[in-house]
């Protein structure tokens, strides 16, 4: 077994829901269904390295409204994620934002598990 552990800090905004296309197919489906169109928030991820099979996965936040509703069933539970506040100071040195940020932050940990291309 080969573990490489690395931590790629990224950043982004905090994301909300989405509405899903409620016309064609898809709408027809959730009107048949009599779902809403809206979609739980959720962070799109990429994880690739040489040597590995690149992982696409999305992450959602717990507590999300639509949480336990999503309109493709794309939530399972090691997908959810869970903000955490942080005080400004806490930043850490060595980023673009290191002591540039002036109000407290969110942070949400991730571990993906990406395979050895065989």
């Amino acid at each position: 077994m080969v573990e490489r552990r690395k931590n790629f800090p990224v950043k982004r905004m905090r994301v909300k829901k989405s509405h899903w296309p409620s016309h064609g197919p898809a709408g027809d489906i959730l009107n048949v269904s009599a779902r809403d169109p809206w979609r739980s928030s959720h962070l799109h991820r990429i994880a690739a390295a040489p040597g590995f099979r690149p992982l696409v996965a999305k992450n959602f936040p717990d507590g999300d409204t639509y949480l336990d509703e999503d309109k493709v069933f794309g939530v399972c539970e090691n997908l959810v994620m869970t903000y955490v506040e942080n005080a400004a100071d806490m930043y850490p040195e060595g980023y673009s934002l290191s002591g540039r940020v002036t109000e407290p932050y969110l942070v949400a940990e991730f571990d993906f598990n990406i395979a050895i291309e065989a």
